[in-house]
């Protein structure tokens, strides 16, 4: 039954898409031993691989890696003091796992890939004005509560829920800033310290990259 899942969730995978889930896993593994990495960075890392390289394949299965990862990075930032990143995950990306479950399976192909689409023009700009406005509220909340980094906390909490809900709804858009998202997040564990979390953001700002080309082709074919 295990080989049997195991197969479904991979089917119709290229060889370049298994071969760099692979290298990455595989030098998580050996860099959290070098790095004397704590168990849970080093759970927090393999789940984020897993979640982000089936977001990119549109496939339903990221959410199940995605449940474990929220709890697992939650508790790393709780380590570090960066208390956006706590709450971002614990109290809003762990509900969201089971929103998406359900929107997804309402929007998915047999194979449990999901119908991708693009935002108007308008939808974007109106996007971009109501992010700029929370990231400087949050801030004021993250400073209010003694955080660390708090100007790149609250960029990448905010812009976080928002791709969040973008992925949700299925757009294609949230690539670009799950790309902001990653690249701040590097500075920021560089800051804090820790190189497995760094490690496992330079994976994601790779896979974000491949994750907007494969969602680009994915929504043209769905207009």
């Amino acid at each position: 039954m295990a080989k049997f899942k195991l197969n479904y969730i991979f089917r119709n995978w290229s060889v370049f898409e298994i071969t760099w889930l692979i290298v990455f896993f595989i030098i998580g593994i050996i860099l959290s031993v070098v790095w004397e990495s704590d168990l849970i960075s080093t759970i927090a890392f393999i789940t984020g691989i897993f979640c982000v390289v089936l977001v990119a394949k549109g496939s339903i299965w990221n959410y199940a890696f995605g449940l474990i990862n929220c709890i697992a990075y939650a508790y790393v930032a709780f380590c570090s003091l960066l208390y956006g990143e706590v709450i971002l995950n614990l109290l809003y990306y762990l509900p969201m796992q089971f929103i998406g479950i359900y929107l997804w399976t309402r929007n998915s192909t047999n194979d449990k890939r999901v119908r991708m689409k693009e935002l108007t023009r308008s939808k974007q700009i109106g996007l971009f004005i109501i992010t700029i406005i929370c990231i400087v509220l949050f801030q004021q909340l993250l400073i209010m509560l003694g955080s660390t980094y708090t100007g790149l906390d609250s960029i990448t909490t905010v812009v976080s829920v928002v791709a969040q809900i973008l992925l949700a709804l299925r757009y294609k858009e949230q690539w670009l800033l799950w790309i902001i998202v990653n690249i701040i997040s590097i500075i920021m564990w560089t800051l804090a310290g820790n190189p497995i979390m760094v490690l496992m953001w330079t994976a994601y700002l790779i896979n974000a990259a491949y994750g907007y080309y494969n969602w680009n082709k994915g929504a043209k074919l769905n207009v």
